[in-house]
């Protein structure tokens, strides 16, 4: 089996977000951002393609980021902590904001996973394949009907909005990617969980999950996850990325703790911002208020933004408080 090279980044996966902004594609460095309306202007800002922004040429993203549209005025994004690029290269590039985000849980795939692995996990994942069978698809576009179905239900307990709910269009491009690995639980019951998985080179990004109830109630998320990780073991990768925990009470959800309990280190992701036009963005932050703000970019932080500049959500908004001693927030206006 074939695993794709450029994850994130690939042009693929950038298409099946076009319909949440206008493609930008970085030629020098070979990245895509998404170039989107501040609602209720005639101004725009881009954003890094959700839920990690990657490149090919780091070298050349300043570069890239010079040559954007004039309209243009902030960027945003979240750099994969797998990446080749270093906290002071990144500082370099975006003087305004760079800083570490969420600790991502990482799996080096040479070592033992039953010594990596906590016990605990390693119980579940027995006990649940105990009721079901894990088929591994690559060619995943036969999966469009199931993974909808289970991802509703999904976005409907979570009341997941904005670009993180995706859109059928956007699956029925991902599912078509040779970088997307699916990981299916089945039973007599029929589907009960899909897990799917995204490659970059070396390594595998766990993109989504989702179960019925009869999935949940046996445990075979960590069925799936177990027979993911032994996949790209055996298929010579280095590292699984399993994402950072949920929300701003990351560190004490119950993501974080199936995630801590795979993982054998973790590594910060980077929220880092730019301010393209200082005018135009001072001019937002006065007509929004949000002088004060801990978002980034301030305009655009949350309800209070939404109600004077007409946005009926902000998801794409990232707040940049609580900020570790090591790390850089920078976001005086200049």
């Amino acid at each position: 089996m074939k695993l794709g090279e450029k994850g994130y980044s690939s042009s693929g996966y950038a298409a099946s977000l076009a319909g949440f902004g206008d493609l930008q594609h970085l030629e020098c460095s070979d990245g895509y951002l998404l170039k989107r309306n501040i609602p209720g202007t005639d101004y725009f800002d881009a954003t890094g393609l959700y839920p990690l922004f990657q490149c090919d040429k780091w070298g050349n993203l300043a570069t890239d980021l010079k040559m954007l549209s004039k309209d243009i005025c902030s960027i945003v994004m979240v750099v994969d902590p797998l990446e080749n690029v270093t906290h002071q290269e990144l500082g370099s590039i975006f003087d305004d904001l760079c800083r570490p985000f969420k600790q991502h849980f990482l799996v080096e795939l040479s070592n033992d996973l039953n010594k990596v692995v906590s016990r605990h996990h390693r119980y579940y994942a027995g006990y649940g394949a105990k009721r079901c069978t894990v088929r591994i698809l690559h060619d995943c576009e036969e999966l469009l009907d199931d993974w909808l179905n289970l991802y509703g239900q999904l976005v409907q307990r979570h009341q997941i909005r904005g670009i993180q709910r995706f859109s059928q269009d956007s699956f029925r491009c991902q599912l078509r990617l040779e970088e997307m690995v699916a990981f299916i639980a089945e039973s007599d019951e029929g589907i009960l969980g899909i897990q799917l998985w995204i490659c970059r080179g070396k390594n595998a990004y766990h993109h989504l999950s989702a179960y019925d109830a009869f999935g949940y109630r046996n445990r075979v998320s960590y069925t799936l996850l177990w027979k993911a990780l032994q996949f790209f073991k055996d298929a010579g990768l280095s590292w699984a990325n399993l994402g950072g925990g949920a929300g701003e009470s990351a560190e004490t959800s119950g993501l974080t703790a199936f995630k801590k309990g795979w993982a054998s280190e973790t590594k910060p992701s980077y929220l880092c911002g730019k301010i393209l036009d200082h005018r135009v963005y001072n001019m937002l932050i006065k007509t929004t208020g949000n002088t004060n703000s801990l978002f980034f970019p301030a305009y655009r932080n949350g309800k209070e933004a939404s109600n004077k500049i007409n946005e009926p959500n902000n998801e794409q908004s990232v707040t940049v408080c609580q900020e570790p001693p090591t790390g850089r927030a920078s976001t005086a206006i200049k």
